[in-house]
Parts: structure tokens; C-alpha cells; sequence
């Protein structure tokens, strides 16, 4: 027989729901190593969210101090290697440019309010601390921060919500991702998960991306979600100086968020070109100002040209007269033919 063994004030209210009661399920025969989360909801017919356009929003939780105790114990952390070199890569680069070039979309009841959310790669996720925990290879989860314990792992009671969405990268066949994964993300509430599959090991398909319907995953062709504002593709690239097929998370048109260094390149290039752009216009400022001083030069040497040919002229004319006077003087008429 099983018996539920409730927290202290292990208790939240969800939208679409009515209210959820949180407890730990022990079994007496086998400890608090049997036990697991329990999700029991008032006056609502389904727990599952997939069909509403929300995310899972954070849920207070207040745990007891025997649990607590229990939490302090937890061994967050060792130091057995888990990936292998592909994996380590891959896992860094669905991280790094969430942080400097994405958002999550904005809440209508408050569009100026930029939101949290938190990224994890090969972090634990407990749902009790009497269970060992699942370690996906990237967790995202939206409206919640940073754990706040020295054992950071992602503890369910401290965010009051799993992540929003998990990716596996399948490098064996024996890593479970379509199976006891699988299944387990599901049970916790996950809504998205996608499994990448670079080397075929798992079938002929590289990525499978599930949508949480109704406590279950339904193999989803779409490669854009609009409640995260984020969208994957497979992208060859170089990338910690190997090149090769990765995982990438793109706009909503499929552009691929750059990471922190392709933005600084970006950066640096979108300078160059603005920087080459002003030496542009500073050089075609140049021409046209030797231009212009080249037609006032111009016009000057014309002014005065036109200038020395009236004095030649009123010269001509000065001297036509006195020659005329002394034609007259010699009793001579200038004017006769």
C-alpha cells in the first residue's frame, strides 16, 4: 500500500486550472527513496496545458524542514564526464546567443516588461529530492531566474514549474530519449522537447520535435514556437573551431540568433562598414569641395581674362581717339574714306 505524504504548503494555482495540491508519494517498504511528485487538481478536468497559447507561469511552493534537510543532502554534481565532444559543443551553442540576442515575447498585459527565463545545459532537474534527478542536455525554462541554492541544480519547488522546453542530443543508441525520457518529461509537464539526432543513430530523421497534447508528445512538423518566440534549424558551420552540422535556434523567418562572438563580429563588421562609409563620404566631401574650388579658380581666371580684355579694349579705344585728334590737328578728317 502507498501512502501520500504531503508537504507543508506545497501548493499552487495555475491558469486553466482551479488549484493543485503537491505531495511526495512513499512507499513505507522502500523510503523516501520511492517516493515522487504527486499532482492532484480541484474541480478541473485536465492537468495538461498543450492546448492553451500560455506557458506554464511559476507556482509558490514552501517545502518542510525535514525536507529541506533532505534538499541540503542532495548530491548535485559529480565529477564523471557525461558528453562527448559533439555533444559538449552543441550543448554551449543552443546557450550562448539566447543571452545576448533573444527575448520572450511580450505578456499583452504588459508589453514594456522585459521577461526572465533561465538556461541550463546538462543541469539536473529533481521533481523531489527523494528521486534521482534527469539531466537533459538544454533546459529553458520561461518567468523564472537562476536557482538561488549553492547546489544548483533546477529543483521543481524552487521554480514552481519544470522548464518550458528540453533538448536531447542523441549520441548512442542507448540514451533513452525517445523512451523513459521521453516519458518522464511528459509526466513532468514539459511542452516542448526536441530531440537531435546529428548522427542517425535513433533513425532516419536528425530532429523530432514533440508538443505536450494532452499529457502526451505529438511528433510536431512545425520549427517555430510562438509562446518562446524561437525557432530551430540545422545549420553547417564552424563552431569552437570544428566544423560541422549543429542544432540552431533561429527567428521566426530563419535567421539564426548569433552567439555573443558572431554578434561582436557583426558588431565589428557593421562598424568597418560604417567606419569605410564615412571615409566614403568624407572622400566624396573632398572631391566636391576640390570641385567647387576648381570652378571658383576657374571662374576667377574667367573674370579676370574678361577683365584684362575690356582694359585691352578701352586701351584700343584710347588710343583710336588721340590718333584721331591728331589727324585733326593735321587738318585731316579721320572720318573720310
Amino acid at each position: 500500500m502507498r501512502t501520500v505524504r504531503a508537504l507543508s504548503g506545497l501548493s499552487a494555482r495555475g491558469p486553466g486550472h482551479d488549484f493543485f495540491d503537491f505531495g511526495l508519494l512513499t512507499s513505507p517498504e522502500s523510503g523516501p527513496a520511492g517516493a515522487t511528485l504527486v499532482v492532484k487538481e480541484h474541480n478541473s478536468p485536465s492537468l495538461d496545458m498543450a492546448q492553451s497559447t500560455l506557458l506554464a507561469p511559476p507556482t509558490p511552493v514552501v517545502i518542510d524542514e525535514e525536507t529541506e534537510r533532505a534538499i541540503d543532502r542532495l548530491i548535485t554534481k559529480t565529477d564523471d564526464p557525461v558528453d562527448d565532444l559533439h555533444s559538449e559543443r552543441q550543448s554551449t551553442l543552443l546557450k550562448s546567443p539566447l543571452h545576448c540576442s533573444w527575448s520572450l515575447p511580450a505578456l499583452p498585459e504588459s508589453p514594456e516588461l522585459k521577461r526572465r527565463f533561465w538556461t541550463g545545459v546538462n543541469v539536473g532537474l529533481f521533481e523531489t529530492p527523494y528521486l534521482p534527478p534527469l539531466i537533459p542536455d538544454f533546459a529553458l525554462a520561461a518567468d523564472v531566474s537562476a536557482p538561488r541554492r549553492r547546489n544548483s541544480a533546477y529543483f521543481f519547488w524552487d521554480h514552481g514549474k519544470m522548464p518550458d522546453l528540453v533538448v536531447e542530443i542523441v549520441s548512442n543508441k542507448i540514451g533513452g530519449e525517445l523512451g523513459r525520457k521521453k516519458q518522464k518529461y511528459a509526466r513532468w509537464g514539459i511542452r516542448f522537447y526536441i530531440v537531435w539526432d546529428p548522427f542517425l543513430e535513433l533513425g532516419s530523421e536528425r530532429i523530432q520535435f514533440f508538443v505536450l497534447v494532452n499529457g502526451r508528445y505529438r511528433k510536431s512538423p512545425d520549427r517555430f514556437i510562438p509562446e518562446l518566440n524561437l525557432g530551430f534549424t540545422i545549420w553547417r558551420g564552424e563552431w569552437e573551431g570544428v566544423a560541422d552540422d549543429y542544432l540552431r535556434w533561429c527567428d521566426r523567418d530563419g535567421n539564426l540568433l548569433p552567439t555573443s562572438n558572431e554578434e561582436a563580429t557583426a558588431n565589428a563588421r557593421r562598424a568597418d562598414q560604417e567606419r569605410r562609409r564615412a571615409e566614403e563620404e568624407r572622400r566624396r566631401a573632398d572631391q566636391e569641395r576640390l570641385r567647387a574650388q576648381e570652378e571658383k579658380r576657374r571662374a576667377e581666371e574667367e573674370a579676370l581674362r574678361a577683365e584684362l580684355e575690356g582694359r585691352r579694349a578701352d586701351q584700343a579705344e584710347a588710343k583710336l581717339i588721340r590718333l584721331r585728334e591728331k589727324l585733326r590737328l593735321l587738318g585731316l578728317d579721320p572720318e573720310a574714306d
